[in-house]
């Protein structure tokens, strides 16, 4: 199907005004940059969803936000790990759907403010993800799920293959999960659709680093053996460069015999969750992503 309608306004604003690409820019005016798409897409006149309370804590040593729902919580936590490339993001540029995951699901949501590459390049955010899951299983109570979108993704993808079944699940919306190899997706979708190759590559070196690509903790889709591991929900956009990795490793996670469920956003490009308060389809995906985690913790959870 073509890109949603609603979804084409925002991609005619989001190339009206060239940009220099992000290796041109220091890390920091990425990240201001970055803040400039977060805002485009939330829309003008955005309000973020409510939720019972949240509070900056130290997860493990690492700063994190813990969202509580309004009312009665299902047992268990989301620990949730931000896109950005590794460079960019932050635990305000994903308040919205860290929120929306909470308020949604009626479940606490721990979202992660791991150090960012290049100043801290791999294994370090990696290392800072374990250890607020870690933290999580030990100190939160009830099950726990790791997840994340691109980056993020990555990360929880990471750490799923490390800790195994000892999670109740994994949520990878639209994961970077192969640093060393090229997908047909890479070139079918390489350019105009908000996340363009070159700058996934640069982003990929950024986080990477002089680190072996092919290490199943930096590239998830190398590792040797999926067996095991917690059920996964896995999620991809029709219009986004990363979508054949996120696709195989679904097909690799059900060959190895984890219960996976995995579809693909018809019409959706990369970012989709943080389009949801100006793009419908966008808006039901988030629905469907918390409703795919409540599920995840209620099965953990269950006698």
């Amino acid at each position: 199907m073509p890109v949603d309608p609603q979804l084409a306004p925002l991609l005619e604003l989001f190339y009206a005004v060239p940009t220099p690409p992000v290796s041109q820019l220091t890390p920091e005016q990425n990240r201001a940059q970055y803040a400039k798409v977060v805002a485009m897409r939330r829309g003008e006149g955005y309000v973020a969803e409510d939720v019972g309370s949240f509070a900056d804590v130290s997860a493990g040593g690492v700063p994190a936000r813990l969202y509580r729902p309004a009312g009665r919580s299902r047992p268990g936590v989301l620990v949730y790990l931000h896109g950005g490339g590794w460079v960019v993001g932050g635990l305000d540029s994903h308040d919205a759907v860290a929120r929306a995951l909470c308020r949604r699901g009626s479940l606490s949501v721990l979202s992660v403010d791991y150090r960012l590459a290049p100043e801290h390049p791999f294994p370090v955010p990696y290392q800072d993800c374990l250890a607020a899951t870690r933290w999580a299983l030990s100190s939160l109570g009830g099950p726990v799920v790791v997840g994340g979108d691109s980056a993020g993704g990555n990360l929880a993808a990471a750490v799923a293959l490390t800790l195994g079944s000892a999670l109740a699940g994994q949520l990878l919306v639209y994961p970077a999960l192969d640093g060393a190899g090229s997908h047909p997706s890479h070139a079918e979708l390489a350019q105009g659709y908000f996340l363009e190759l070159p700058d996934m590559q640069w982003y990929w070196a950024q986080y990477a680093g002089t680190a072996d690509r092919t290490d199943p903790l930096l590239s998830p889709l190398h590792a040797p053996s999926l067996a095991g591991l917690a059920p996964a929900v896995v999620v991809t956009a029709e219009y986004d460069l990363l979508r054949d990795e996120g696709d195989l490793y679904a097909a690799r996670l059900a060959q190895a015999g984890v219960p996976v469920r995995h579809w693909v956003e018809r019409g959706l490009t990369h970012g989709f969750l943080g389009s949801g308060a100006t793009v419908q389809a966008a808006d039901e995906a988030v629905s469907e992503v918390a409703l795919a985690v409540t599920a995840l913790l209620d099965e953990a959870a269950a006698p």
